[in-house]
This record gives structure tokens, C-alpha cells and sequence, in this order.
């Protein structure tokens, strides 16, 4: 049911009015995450606009990818499999969900509706896989609502050519095939099941020019007990 060419867009530059979505599916060996984006001219549409695919992970490497990869992007809500997030792990005591969540606070990388939390998705397979066959049809505008941006999401592009349904003694059931690399498609299920919404974006702050940082550094270093000297002026520093 899906192609390129029927459900892949060129590349662009996601504008700052769309409502953005981070969808993550936990693990050692593969952390997965997916980033939608829902524009706000067409009701019926949801953008995948980058990914992430992490070997050999934990909350510290999750966050410094998430941080090299946002870079001051506004999203609306942060989403996680259910299931790995409250696993606790043996030795510290907090759940996986947490401890990303805490990996995003330092980095202070937030949503507007759940801050560095997490939004717990929905387990429910089949209903997230009818969820995505939705997706992937054609609406009367000749268009599907699951949009893929050409050339930035290789992994999910890799997954999703070769998911398949489980065969039994040779049957094939209505189950999907789930051993294997399949978390992009698990990213998927969950955010389709969450149906993301338009929703107008703050702002987001725009950076500091360079007297103006600065200067705030020069204060924070003297209210530490420092003494320092800067020229917020033209000519050699």
C-alpha cells in the first residue's frame, strides 16, 4: 500500500506555523523516533519530516540526538510506547520514560502540552494498524493524509517497503510481523492512533544577539563571584 511515489513529497523546510509531534519507541538496541508535522491549511494531512534511529542506546545518547537534531523547534506534544516506558530498570529505579524525560529537561527540550514528559501511546495494535491503512489510502483530493518527506527518512523508508502480516504453518493471519526492524512502524502505529491535530504554535524565542548574550553572561559570571570585563561596542574584544 505504500510508494514513493504516491506518498512521497519533495523535500522542504517545515514552516514554524505547523504543529509538530515527536513520537519515540524506546530501546537498547534500536531507539526509534519519528517527527509529524500537521500544516495548518490542510486538515486532512500529517507530514513525516525526520527521524531518528539510535544503536546501542540509552537516555544520554536519546537526549544529545534529539538535541543535535530540534534545534529550537517548537512541538506540541512528545509521545512514547507504552509499554517500554514504564519499565523500570534494575539498578536505577526509574522508569525509561523518566529517565528520557529528564535526558530532554537538561537539554531543555520541551513540548507545549506535556514539557519533557511524555504522552503514553496507545498499545492497541490492530486499531493502530487500521489507523495507518487509513493513512495510506487516497482521499477524494487524489491525496493520502500520510506524507513522506523524500530523502531524510531512510530507516522508516527501509521498514515500511518490507513490513509484512505473520504466517502460521504457512497461513498468513491478519497479524503483523513484529520480530525484527519494525520501530519506525511502531512509531507509526502509535501516531496514527493519536490522530494528531492542528494547533497554532507559540512563538519561539528568537536568539540572542551577540552584545546582548554577552552581557547577560558577564552578569551571570559576576553574580557567581567573578570579575570580568566585555566590549559590547565596535573594535577587538
Amino acid at each position: 500500500e505504500f510508494h514513493m511515489s504516491v506518498h512521497g513529497v519533495p523535500w522542504m523546510p517545515i514552516p514554524t506555523d505547523w504543529t509538530r509531534y515527536m513520537v519515540v519507541d524506546p530501546g537498547h538496541q534500536v531507539c526509534a523516533a519519528l517527527f509529524a508535522a500537521v500544516p495548518p491549511d490542510e486538515k486532512d494531512a500529517v507530514y513525516l519530516y525526520d527521524e531518528l534511529y539510535i544503536k546501542q542506546c540509552d537516555a544520554g545518547k536519546f537526549g544529545e540526538a534529539v538535541g543535535h537534531k530540534v534545534g529550537g523547534q517548537v512541538f506540541h506534544a512528545f509521545l512514547m510506547d507504552s509499554h517500554m516506558a514504564l519499565h523500570t530498570e534494575m539498578g536505577i529505579g526509574q522508569t525509561v520514560e523518566a529517565q528520557y524525560a529528564a535526558a530532554l529537561r537538561e537539554r531543555n527540550i520541551r513540548s507545549e502540552i506535556t514539557g519533557s514528559r511524555f504522552l503514553l501511546a496507545s498499545d492497541d495494535r490492530q486499531g493502530g494498524l487500521l489507523a495507518v491503512h487509513g493513512w495510506l489510502r487516497l482521499r477524494v483530493n487524489g491525496k493520502p493524509k500520510l506524507r513522506v518527506l523524500a530523502g531524510v527518512l531512510p530507516n522508516f523508508e527501509w521498514e515500511i517497503k518490507r513490513y509484512h502480516k505473520l504466517r502460521v504453518k504457512g497461513q498468513v493471519t491478519d497479524k503483523p510481523h513484529q520480530r525484527g526492524n519494525v520501530h519506525t512502524m511502531d512509531c507509526l502505529r502509535y501516531l496514527a492512533m493519536y490522530d494528531p491535530r492542528y494547533s497554532k504554535p507559540r512563538k519561539s524565542k528568537e536568539p540572542l544577539g551577540g552584545a546582548v548574550k554577552a552581557y547577560r553572561e558577564k552578569k551571570n559570571r559576576l553574580r557567581d563571584g567573578e570579575t570580568a570585563m566585555i566590549r559590547l561596542g565596535p573594535g577587538k574584544g
